[in-house]
């Protein structure tokens, strides 16, 4: 099977879907070629993100 590349941008808009109550059978249902695992990178990858932004922030 080939495998998407989820992209920054790409992620943002996974997380807005949720974010607005869209559920996640919804989202696979209307983008097919993903799989609940890369919904679930979305939000890891984003909450890495933050993390990191939140560190620089601070100095550390």
């Amino acid at each position: 099977m080939n495998r998407v590349v989820i992209l920054p941008g790409s992620a943002s808009i996974i997380l807005d879907f949720l974010a607005s109550s869209v559920s996640i059978p919804d989202i696979l249902k209307n983008y097919p070629d993903l799989e609940g695992t890369d919904i679930l990178a979305c939000i890891a990858y984003m909450c890495a993100a933050s993390t990191q932004a939140l560190h620089r922030n601070r100095g550390g």
